[in-house]
């Protein structure tokens, strides 16, 4: 699933899962960014990122900022959860 859409130049929304209503990027709380990395790390391979390019590219500079860091900050968890899963598990004997 891809967890941010372009839906116009100005609007860009975040998807937590096919059964959640998507969030605009402006309205993310952290409430929503902690399912978010609940579901990553529980299946990263699920998620897809859109370009970096595309969302700096926005003509709506804030929205474009916002979702730009949120989208870099989600990848990065995303490129480490197999790892951070890993040691918790060792380290808990889980």
């Amino acid at each position: 699933m891809r967890l941010f859409e372009i839906i116009n130049p100005s609007k860009v929304v975040m998807n937590e899962s096919d059964d959640v209503s998507p969030i605009d990027v402006q309205d993310v709380t952290g409430e929503d960014l902690k399912r978010v990395m609940d579901l990553i790390y529980a299946s990263p391979a699920n998620f897809e990122f859109i370009d970096d390019d595309k969302l700096a590219d926005l003509p709506n500079k804030v929205v474009g900022a916002v979702a730009l860091q949120l989208n870099q900050k989600l990848r990065e968890f995303k490129e480490q959860a197999p790892t951070l899963k890993e040691r918790i598990e060792s380290e808990f004997k889980l």
